[in-house]
């Protein structure tokens, strides 16, 4: 099995948040005044959360395009170019709705681990236009 580890800079992301004024939005009132509310407070933040990725999500990709095609290059070489001929294994950390896919090779098996488990959907509608991408397992820890 080959393994390509990609790491992406968050900052593009907070920097997008503060520039749109996101993050004070999100991360001052949906959690300081939900925290309190336990496990109650912990599936209104999931959802709110949920709710601006889908808000924002457009715009954070046009502007954060351009550097994820540097970042992935070399995972799309790697997963055309493996010499097994068995499927190249993706591990992605923090899949999100699977925005990602465009960058990963033709045919991969993927191994998704995302924080917020409501965000499981998205992942599987988006792999509806990634017919080439099999999801071996989806591990929601939150």
């Amino acid at each position: 099995m080959s393994v390509l580890l990609i790491i992406q800079e968050k900052s593009q992301f907070l920097e997008f948040l503060i520039k749109h004024h996101y993050y004070f939005l999100y991360h001052v009132v949906v959690t300081f005044y939900l925290l309190p509310l336990g496990e109650y407070g912990r599936q209104l933040r999931e959802k709110s959360f949920e709710n601006l990725c889908s808000d924002f999500g457009t715009d954070l990709m046009m502007e954060i395009n351009p550097r994820k095609r540097e970042l992935f290059k070399d995972l799309k070489i790697a997963g055309e170019s493996e010499p097994s001929g068995k499927p190249f294994t993706v591990l992605e950390i923090g899949i999100g709705a699977g925005s990602n896919f465009t960058y990963y090779p033709r045919k991969c098996d993927l191994i998704a681990v995302e924080p917020v488990s409501a965000l499981r959907k998205y992942v599987e509608e988006s792999l509806k236009y990634a017919p080439g991408i099999h999801l071996k397992e989806f591990y929601g820890i939150g």
